[in-house]
């Protein structure tokens, strides 16, 4: 009989458990960030207290968040700063909501101000503690573990925080796990340069060739078809004071993190960097010369946001694994390249969608909680493998992993060339959502340039926060556009969120003028379905040029009576300007051709 009641009881409480673990899964799982735009420009947040005493945009900022926040009303909540970050916009606070000075789990607001200090969005991601009452936590942090309070949506309760080798795990106060979140996304020295034979981007790419012989991977060996694809090119490192050459920059630091134990490469002789693709060197190499691309190509575009100190860099670790981007139980981030089959490292495409993941951590710091955030992520990820890849081959170049993705049979890469629709092929999935995200900033690169929109992407990442999702980023993205080019490539941008679903409605601008100028089928010009009429409303004559996107005249005709005709067909897509001239009086007018 005892048994039976102990077995019950046992039953019963792991039933509990097992309910208590659900729903703290289930509510962490539900929750979406709350994007408020209704602030934009609304609000101004000083710098300087009621004594005239300057104090720090944070301290400011977190004092009106509190004042304001509906969640955080409660006397003992408040907000401790996680990151600040400045970009070229402004600046971007995390903050995460506490009680009673202890952290409360996966409770994050965050706010972004222009370089002036207006609001420009606010995520709010709390959990509502109106109603909280006054609780004591018992138990204080350690070493190895955080102490925290976790709220299912219903309760408080005093837990603690364990982070260990990618894995994130809440136990309760009695030491029974409750949820787990997998974080896995990946001096006396001078600088030098020396020459190196690397894949540039991939040895498929640059062969111009699909997976087939003679261009396979033979088991990782040597093959006259794929040595004669790597490429002369100069690769930025570092030389200690006894001559060696040392496999790290300014940007990351080779380690041999991962099994198999392979050690990091350095020599005196230049000669010795000349390497076979067998050769682990080589792997090496492919790293430190396309994490220098990567950084070199941000900065050409006004941006430096990676973080102050070298990342850690495994080139040939993770054997049974995939490759990713993770932190250490001391919280530092590195990533680590699988060696299974086609090692990774031997693909360029690899190393940069890693390498994005450091960069999106820089920009915007602890904002991945949730699968669509994290989606959200991997899609940039894709989007700089491509963009990177098409400036130097056009090559199947929407293709994301073509040497690397031919790893498994039923595996061959991603694409950022996919037709699916946020409102009707969202799944919920990292992998598989990402597409979406990947394939509609690829769309508007095409529409705009490259690097326009990768612009664009890096302006709004620093305001990404958890729980994000694709339409959130998509605003944001417009948002940027706003900030930097004065909506100049709106219509363009806003066409392509409309086809994927991530806005409702599709906008063509207009623009005032002094002259009365009336567009006919705008709509229709741009999509290619019919062609845009210009009526002078006040039946005067008038002279008209067409100026692309780079300043070239493409059209021009004088003394039209009162209407014109532009036919849809002889323009490609793009961005025009229409300047129309009536006596001393002119108008431009921007249209768009998709």
């Amino acid at each position: 009989m005892k048994k039976i009641l102990l077995i019950g009881l046992f039953t019963f409480c792991f039933q509990v458990l097992i309910a208590q673990q659900n729903q703290f899964a289930n509510y962490l799982q539900n929750k979406k960030a709350k994007l408020d735009l209704s602030v934009e420009n609304a609000n101004t947040i000083q710098t300087s207290n009621v004594n005239g005493s300057k104090e720090s945009i944070e301290e400011t900022a977190k004092k009106y968040l509190l004042a304001v926040i509906a969640e955080l009303q409660n006397p003992f909540c408040g907000l401790r700063l996680l990151s600040k970050v400045e970009s070229n916009i402004g600046i971007h606070l995390l903050f995460i909501q506490t009680f009673n000075g202890t952290d409360v789990y996966q409770s994050t607001l965050k706010v972004n101000l222009d370089k002036k200090g207006n609001v420009l969005s606010v995520f709010n991601d709390l959990s509502d503690a109106r109603n909280w009452k006054e609780q004591y936590h018992p138990a204080n942090s350690t070493q190895n573990k955080k102490a925290i309070w976790a709220f299912n949506g219903q309760n408080l309760s005093a837990s603690f925080l364990k982070n260990l080798d990618g894995k994130e795990e809440v136990f309760s106060a009695t030491n029974e796990l409750i949820f787990t979140r997998f974080t896995k996304l990946g001096l006396g020295k001078t600088d030098t340069i020396l020459l190196v034979k690397v894949f540039n981007p991939d040895p498929l790419t640059t062969a111009r060739s699909p997976y087939q012989a003679p261009y396979l991977n033979y088991n990782r060996v040597d093959s006259p078809a794929l040595n004669i694809e790597r490429k002369e090119l100069m690769m930025k490192l570092k030389i200690d004071t006894q001559g060696n050459f040392l496999m790290e920059n300014e940007y990351v630091i080779l380690k041999d993190l991962y099994s198999p134990a392979t050690p990091i490469f350095s020599s005196s002789n230049p000669l010795d960097f000349i390497v076979t693709r067998a050769t682990n060197l080589f792997k090496q190499e492919m790293v430190l010369y396309h994490t220098q691309v990567y950084n070199e190509y941000l900065k050409s575009l006004g941006f430096n946001i990676h973080g102050n100190q070298p990342l850690l860099f495994d080139p040939h670790g993770a054997f049974g694994e995939a490759s990713k981007f993770d932190f250490d139980i001391s919280s530092n981030p590195y990533i680590v390249l699988a060696v299974d089959y086609i090692p990774d490292a031997e693909d360029a495409d690899v190393i940069w969608h890693e390498y994005t993941h450091a960069i999106n951590y820089f920009a915007a710091p602890n904002t991945t909680n949730g699968e669509e955030r994290i989606g959200i992520d991997e899609g940039c990820a894709d989007i700089m493998a491509v963009i990177l890849s098409r400036k130097l081959s056009d090559y199947n170049w929407r293709k994301v992993f073509n040497w690397d993705g031919n790893n498994f049979p039923s595996w061959t890469g991603r694409t950022t060339a996919g037709t699916k629709n946020y409102k009707t092929d969202f799944a919920n999935s990292r992998y598989s959502d990402c597409e979406i995200w990947s394939s509609a900033i690829v769309d508007i690169a095409e529409l705009i340039g490259h690097d326009i929109a990768i612009e664009l992407l890096f302006t709004s990442v620093p305001s990404f926060q958890n729980n994000m999702t694709q339409p959130q980023a998509a605003k944001l993205f417009l948002q940027a556009d706003s900030l930097l080019f004065n909506k100049m490539h709106y219509q363009s941008i806003n066409k392509v969120f409309f086809e994927r679903g991530y806005i409702d409605a599709m906008f063509i601008e207009n623009t005032n003028s002094t002259i009365p100028i009336q567009l006919v089928n705008s709509i229709g010009f741009a999509d290619g379905s019919g062609n845009l009429e210009i009526i002078s409303i006040s039946n005067e004559d008038f002279n008209l040029q067409v100026i692309d996107i780079n300043g070239r005249k493409i059209f021009e005709k004088s003394n039209l009576q009162m209407h014109a005709v532009l036919n849809s067909d002889d323009f490609k897509s793009g961005i025009y300007f229409l300047k129309i001239e009536s006596g001393n009086k002119n108008k431009t007018q921007k249209i768009v051709k998709f």
